[in-house]
């Protein structure tokens, strides 16, 4: 009997120390629960520097800009495979290619921007006797000039690019443009347009337009005696910058030879736009015509689109 009684008071006094341990709330049996509800870690997190960095000390991105100033370059086309380009180097003054570091061109850029080929220079290549003198795909094996072999990316067979290095065009500031499917001026930009003009419009099309909603029109206003005026337009927002090309009335060839007195929206493409210092624009222009293509280089100052002085053109027709 005292046996069993020990016994029994074992067991109670064993069962009473676990009860205890399970109501007693005690910190030790639960450390994740602790180490969440902590207001020191809570707080450490909240106001460290690396962890959420106040908007003054968020460095605003860089806006890339092109600098116009110094910047050489070069047109060239494709070949009928799109792996090589023939540089206009024919173009340049008597002994200028020579002189010139043809290695540094490594870029080029066409399509609107939306192309940017890895290029090298191969080699230089003389006239042929079957030279026909037409700087297209067709003749590019027969034709003197420099040859560039495309090592990344593959050009637009007979397409028109700008050549030019890395380190003076600054890639980043391109404004990739897309050709415009619906190419109907909008009323509310023809008002605005021929209000700053001061002049009524007789015609005009959307060419192309980017991403971030820029815009290029092309408009031909109506003649005044024998005065006519084409003009290049660029829209951002309310903003519109001008490229005038004047003209004097022909009813056969007005701007381009064979033009019939007309501007079209065939006529115009662009090898790409980027963005230069004080809001700038720089625009590659590609202008068709019935024997060939003019080739320029437009940069903006205010409310005006000027002369680079970098243009070229190829001879095309007939092919």
């Amino acid at each position: 009997m005292k046996l069993r009684a020990l016994i029994a008071l074992l067991a109670l006094t064993v069962a009473g120390c676990s009860g205890g341990n399970n109501d007693s709330g005690s910190p030790q049996a639960s450390p994740s629960a602790v180490n969440q509800e902590s207001p020191p870690a809570s707080v450490a997190e909240t106001e460290s520097p690396s962890a959420t960095p106040s908007a003054s000390e968020t460095p605003e991105p860089s806006k890339a800009m092109l600098n116009m100033e110094g910047l050489n370059a070069l047109f060239g086309f494709a070949d009928e495979q799109g792996t090589k380009l023939m540089a206009l180097t024919d173009e340049m003054e008597p002994g200028a290619a020579e002189k010139s570091d043809l290695k540094g061109y490594k870029l080029a850029i066409g399509e609107g921007g939306g192309q940017v080929l890895s290029i090298r220079y191969a080699n230089h290549q003389d006239r042929s006797e079957q030279d026909n003198g037409r700087q297209s795909m067709y003749n590019f094996d027969n034709m003197a000039g420099d040859i560039y072999a495309i090592e990344e990316g593959k050009a637009t067979p007979n397409e028109s690019y700008i050549l030019v290095s890395p380190e003076q065009f600054d890639i980043d500031a391109l404004i990739p443009l897309k050709p415009a499917a619906d190419r109907a001026l909008p009323d509310d930009i023809a008002k605005k347009i021929a209000e700053e003009k001061e002049r009524a419009i007789e015609q005009g099309w959307l060419l192309a337009h980017a991403q971030d909603g820029q815009r290029i029109y092309v408009v031909q206003f109506e003649r005044q005696g024998e005065n006519m005026l084409a003009s290049l337009v660029w829209q951002e927002g309310e903003r519109l910058v001008f490229m005038d090309y004047p003209a004097t009335y022909n009813d056969n060839s007005a701007w381009r030879v064979d033009d019939g007195g007309e501007i079209s929206p065939d006529m115009f493409r662009f090898l790409f736009a980027a963005r230069s210092a004080d809001d700038g624009i720089v625009l590659g222009v590609q202008w068709m015509g019935a024997e060939g293509e003019n080739l320029s280089i437009l940069s903006s100052s205010g409310d005006r689109f000027e002369k680079s002085g970098i243009s070229g053109g190829r001879y095309l027709s007939p092919i």
